[in-house]
Order: structure tokens, then sequence, then C-alpha cells
């Protein structure tokens, strides 16, 4: 290893990988942090005489203590495919820390991104990436292979060899490209932006265990509990077969023996269906259960995808949007509800710790109004009015003070489905999950048309773009640059610039804190659509609480000018729940 960084000193920058494996189970050999879970081999490469030399290290033969070699990864410039995975192990098993990255995969989807053959499986991986611009043909037979026995073969060392081969060569043309697409600001932020995203993977958040198992047994009573309540109203009248959630054909049947005539059990249908005259108690009891049922399969996701040092560390997906929008899995955070039970069981690390959250208020209809012109909504922002209910007083040509609060709800569906191109369909769908809200599809139609009447530049925008569909794609460019290729609708077209510059602005901010609190005793754990969650003790949480609104605000004016009217909402608690509640201290 000593002679590799010896040799390695002379290239500019180095290519790595890693191998990894589970004892106990294949999958959960990309869980870093997982029982069972090791790092068996680093390959790195450089260009050593003007020629690619490469080495493959077996760490189970060497240790992980990579000397010499580690010091030298920390200083250069890395090369990777998958970065965060590398990294993220390298930090684990190695204490490795790198800051200079390039993401040969990353860098594709951001020059590919929205292209239509992308959607097909394998597109953006390192073999399709390479026989795209080289017409090479690497052999991945070998990623399913055992890395985790004695020892390894010929064929596993060469497959190790050839994951690093040709990355140094891949990256200078994928760079002359990013600029001759103008694409330089966006890849230098999701490049900054892969060593904060390691850090928090690595930190990972601590999880109540036994509040989150107290939460469960409820919750398992309450699923119970409903579900023969569901059953006992189905025998009442006239269905007596026990069945259970998952048998969706039995339960249209039983349905349609109560005269509800669906085909589906989509959430939307039913809730349109609950909304009728005379409809059955039976669908209110189905609702009630399909909340339990859903908060408890949450839940005891938490359970299986928290690690054995009790800290859950969700895999971020950099790209997980044609849009530039992150998004996780294992779990999905995105799905934990605001609302919920479940974010009581995310806290700081102990006593004399708190999470600071900041989430931004109305993002996405201050951007399009930034992007749109629409000086009216723009005003409204400006001077913190309601802008649901100032919508509202608009569409109902009422006074704010004689709009009800019914009216209101309507102002603010409004405002955010017909921001994207929606009609009234779109709005009767949402409409069926407010019990209060009974307007037909023509009155929704009559408000979609006033609600365009109010905002006469959105109109605009819409009618600018109404001539995108299947057979006149385009590409759209959110305010930092980001590119789309291949958008096939109206509506893809608006959504693009609005949601891709505000995933630019989070990221942004991401990186600007993360940097900022380098070396400090704070640090960013979460982030989920468009909050931001800072663990710190909590005598410095006002400290934090400052620097995290400012840097939140500074990248949203970064993105869409120092006169766009951004509102942060920032507290802090002992828990996400608690730092986004009325307990919350601000």
């Amino acid at each position: 290893m000593d002679e590799a960084a010896w040799e390695l000193e002379e290239s500019p920058a180095v290519a790595v990988d890693c191998e990894t494996y589970n004892v106990h189970d294949f999958k959960m050999a990309s869980r870093p942090y997982a029982g069972g879970t090791g790092l068996r081999v680093l390959s790195v490469a450089g260009k050593v005489g003007g020629v690619t030399k490469v080495w493959v290290c077996d760490l189970q033969k060497t240790g992980h203590d990579l000397g010499e070699l580690g010091k030298l990864l920390e200083q250069k410039q890395l090369v990777l495919a998958n970065a965060a995975f590398d990294l993220t192990f390298l930090h684990r098993f190695c204490g490795l820390r790198a800051t200079r990255v390039f993401d040969v995969l990353i860098a594709e989807k951001v020059l590919l991104n929205g292209r239509s053959e992308s959607r097909e499986k394998g597109f953006f991986g390192l073999a399709e990436t390479l026989r795209r611009w080289f017409g090479l043909e690497l052999d991945k037979t070998e990623q399913k292979g055992d890395w985790g026995s004695v020892f390894l073969t010929e064929e596993q060392i060469s497959y190790a060899a050839n994951d690093v081969r040709y990355l140094l060569d891949l990256a200078p043309k994928q760079v002359e490209e990013i600029e001759a697409a103008e694409l330089g600001r966006v890849v230098n932020l999701e490049m900054r932006l892969i060593p904060a995203l390691v850090d928090m993977r690595v930190e990972g958040v601590r999880i109540d265990g036994e509040l989150l198992r107290r939460r469960i047994t409820e919750l398992e009573r309450a699923t119970d509990e409903a579900w023969l309540g569901v059953l006992a109203e189905f025998k009442a009248n006239g269905f007596p077969q026990t069945f259970k959630w998952g048998q969706k054909k039995i339960l249209l049947n039983a349905l349609r023996q109560l005269g509800v005539l669906v085909d589906s059990t989509n959430k939307d249908i039913l809730a349109a269906e609950r909304k009728k005259a005379g409809s059955p108690k039976v669908l209110k009891m189905i609702h009630a259960y399909g909340k339990f049922d859903t908060e408890l399969k949450q839940a005891r996701q938490l359970v299986n995808w928290t690690d054995p040092d009790g800290r859950l560390r969700t895999d971020y997906k950099q790209l997980g949007a044609d849009t530039g929008r992150l998004s996780s899995a294992e779990p999905n955070l995105q799905n934990i509800q605001k609302e919920g039970s479940l974010r009581s069981v995310f806290t700081s690390n102990g006593q004399g710790r708190v999470l600071v959250v900041g989430d931004y208020v109305g993002m996405e209809m201050c951007a399009a109004a930034v992007i749109a012109k629409e000086e009216r909504l723009l005003e409204d922002l400006r001077a913190g009015r309601d802008i649901h209910l100032r919508t509202a007083s608009r569409i109902f040509e009422k006074a704010e003070g004689e709009v009800t609060a019914s009216e209101r709800a309507l102002g603010k569906l409004a405002n955010f489905n017909l921001l994207f191109g929606g009609g009234a369909g779109v709005l009767l769908e949402k409409v069926a999950h407010f019990p209060d809200l009974n307007p037909t599809f023509e009155e929704l139609d009559g408000l979609r048309n006033r609600w365009l009447n109010a905002f006469p530049s959105f109109k605009a925008w819409h009618d600018k773009n109404r001539w995108i569909d299947r057979d006149n794609p385009t590409a759209k460019r959110t305010l930092l640059g980001r590119r789309r290729l291949d958008i096939y609708s109206f509506t893809e077209a608006l959504n693009l610039p609005v949601q891709g510059s505000c995933a630019d602005v989070i990221k942004l901010a991401m990186v600007w804190f993360a940097e900022a609190s380098a070396g400090k005793d704070y640090r960013l754990l979460l982030t989920t659509h468009d909050e931001l969650c800072v663990e710190c003790a909590e005598g410095e949480a006002r400290e934090v609480r400052n620097l995290l609104e400012k840097t939140m605000k500074k990248a949203f004016w970064r993105v869409f000018g120092e006169d766009a009217p951004v509102s942060v909402d920032v507290g802090w608690g002992a828990n996400w729940k608690q730092a986004k509640g009325k307990d919350a201290v601000k």
C-alpha cells in the first residue's frame, strides 16, 4: 500500500472502488453498519508514467489501516462510480474522509437526465456507461459473487480491477460534455454534495427503540380492532366471508354487494365513494383501518432498517427524480407523515442534545411565482399575507374577512393543484378527501378559470407550454441550469423548472451548511422534502438555528434572486416531531 501511494503521487487523480459483503445476507452487503457487513476489497488506479496502473487490495489480508495510501486518498481528487456508497464504507472501516470527489455515474445522470431510454434498467450503471462511451463490454458477473470467502478468485480480482481501470479516461470526456452542455454549475453542486451525504449516512439518526416498540404494539392492536370492525360490518350487511385487507378481489366483491360499484381500492376512488349520499358506513371504517395499517408498516420498516447501534441510516438517492430531487430508501423517509406519531421516535443523541429543523414555507408557490413573474402572488408573499386566503378572496370575489373555511380550503387546493396545469378533474380527486367540500365538476371547472384569471402571468406561462406533447417533446432547465431531456407533457414542462430549481436550492443549502459546520459539534442528519434537520448541543441551538435559517435563505436567493420572498420556519426540540410542532422552541 505504501508503494502504491508512492507511485500514485504523480497521478493527478485516483480512481477508487470497493467490494463489500455480509456474512448473514447478501442483500445487506450494501448496508455499511449492518451486523455481518464487511469491506473486502479496495481497488485504486492512477496514471503512472502515462499509463493506467491498477492495484487491488484484499483488506481481509492487509487489514483496514491504509497507512500512506489512506493519507494520499484524502488529499487527491478521487474518481468513483457510485461515490457515496464507496466513501461511506471507507469511512466506516478505514476512517477515510474524502472531500474532492468526482462521481462518473452522477455526471452521466446529469448529462442524460430525462432521456427516454434512461428508464431502462441499468442504463446509468457502470457497464452501460462504459459501453456508451468506449464500446466496452464489462463483465459484471462477479458483482453478486461471494466477497466474504477465504480466498478471492482470479475472476474476482479481474472484476475489481476493471471497476476502476477506465474511470480516469471516462471522467475527462464527461467534463468536456458537461462544459459544452453548460452543466458545470450543476455538476459542481452535485459533487460537493457527496461528502455531505456520506457524513449524514455515517452519522445516522438515533431511534428511540422503546418508544417505537410501544407504538407498534398500539398500532397492531388498533389495526386488528379496526379490521375486525370492518368484517363485522360486512357480515351485518350480508357478506359473512372472513378475509384480509390484501385480498383485493374479495374486498371489491364485498363492496359491490353493498352497492359500491368500483373496480379499484385506490384511496382517491374510495374517498369519492365515501362522500356520496347514503354511502355505507364500512367505507369510513376501511379508511380508518388504512391509516393505522400504513403507519404500522412504516413503523416496522424503521425497526427493520435501524442498525445494531440504534441509529437509522437511510440510503439517499442523490438524483432520485428527474427534477434533481433527493429521495431516500431503506426506509423512505419522505413518507413519514408530519402529523403522524412516528416522527417522535427520531430523537437527539441523549441528554443535552436537540434537533433543529428548518423548513421552507410555501417554497414551490414562491418558486413558480418568480419563474412565471406572477407579481400578484409575489406581492402577497412579500407582505407575509395568507396566500390561500388571498386566492380564495380573488376567485370567490369576497373580502378576506368574508371567506369561509371551506372556501379557503378550495383556494389552497387550487393553488397547489392548478399551478402545474391541473384541471377540474384533478381538483375533483383531491376534494374527495375533504368531507366538508362538495363542489361539482362544473363548479370546479369554473373555479379553475377564475384562478387563471386571478393570476394572468400563470395563465401566460401555461399557454406558453401547452404545445408540448408526445409528438412535440422538448428539454427544460432549472434556474441553476439543470437540464431534463425528452419532456413529453405540458405538466412536466411546468414542473421541471419549479421543482428542479427547488431541488437545487435544498442541495445548495445542504452543501453550505455542511461546509460551515465542518469541525463543529453540530451536524446535518436528515432531509425530507423542503426540510433540513440538524443535531447540536442544546446550548448551541439558537446559534445553529440562526445559521440554518441564514444558509437556507441564502441558498434560495442564490437561485431565485435576492428579491425573492423566501420564508423559513426553524424550531428545535428533543425529537423530530417536537422540533416541528407547537411545542418547538423558536
